[in-house]
Formats: structure tokens, C-alpha cells, sequence
């Protein structure tokens, strides 16, 4: 099977559901080409049941394996990509082995946690010296 690759830049914007599905299963896709943009309203499903029913099992299972692929493909290739720290072969393959499809949330750190990972990172000399001036 071939493998996935990314869109080339500057093309075509995929469709993306607007938000989460709706109870009776219609999503808001907008898409963009150049100038030219469309939004409209598609019944893609209100579940799983309801997705097969209407696209059939085949359909619906080819999109979840391709979407799964591509997600495992991310993670790993922004491990690759990492600089620090820098995942060896083995990191990567546990990372493969141990990788479960899931919803991702992204959690905002609070401003003093942001400030708590600075200065853990930073010379403790220059962190003492910054935090003495604060506190003035």
C-alpha cells in the first residue's frame, strides 16, 4: 500500500469538520481553494453505527485505518524531528509498539507552570538573579 504523503503547500485546503459532531450526526465542512472557499452541511453520522449504516463498514473502516496511519506517522515523525531530547531507534519503537488511537485534548499551561519549565531549563545562577529581581 502506498504511503501517505502531505498535501503540497499552498494548494488545496482539505475539508474539516467545523466542530465536533452534532447530536444528529451533520457537520459544518468548509474548504478553500485559492480566492475560492464553500461551506455546507453534511450528514457524516451521529456514531459509529449510524456512520457504517450510512457509508457502509468498508468505508468506514478504510478512513479510520487511514486516519490511524497518519496519526501514528505524526507522532512519530516529531519524534524524529526532536532535537531535545533526541529519540533513538528503540524510543521510536516503543513509541510505535505502545501507540492507541485516541482523542486528542490539548491541555493550556498555566502561566506559572510555563514560568516553573523556564526556569528549571535556564542557569541557576541567571534563574536566582531574575527571581531576587522580582522580588523587589
Amino acid at each position: 500500500m502506498a504511503e501517505a504523503k502531505p498535501a503540497p503547500k499552498n494548494e488545496e485546503t482539505p475539508a474539516k469538520a467545523a466542530g465536533p459532531a452534532t447530536k444528529d450526526g451533520i457537520e459544518t465542512i468548509t474548504t478553500t481553494k485559492g480566492e475560492r472557499s464553500f461551506t455546507g452541511d453534511k450528514l457524516l453520522g451521529k456514531d459509529l453505527d449510524h456512520m457504517v449504516d450510512l457509508h457502509g463498514a468498508d468505508a468506514v473502516f478504510s478512513h479510520a485505518l487511514s486516519h490511524m496511519r497518519i496519526s501514528l506517522q505524526g507522532k512519530l515523525r516529531r519524534m524524529m524531528e526532536s532535537e531535545d531530547p533526541v529519540y533513538t531507534e528503540k524510543d521510536l519503537q516503543k513509541a510505535n509498539d505502545e501507540w492507541k488511537a485516541g482523542v486528542k485534548i490539548i491541555r493550556a499551561k498555566s502561566d506559572a507552570d510555563k514560568v516553573r519549565d523556564l526556569l528549571a531549563n535556564m542557569d541557576p545562577a541567571i534563574a536566582a538573579a531574575l527571581l531576587a529581581e522580582q522580588a523587589k
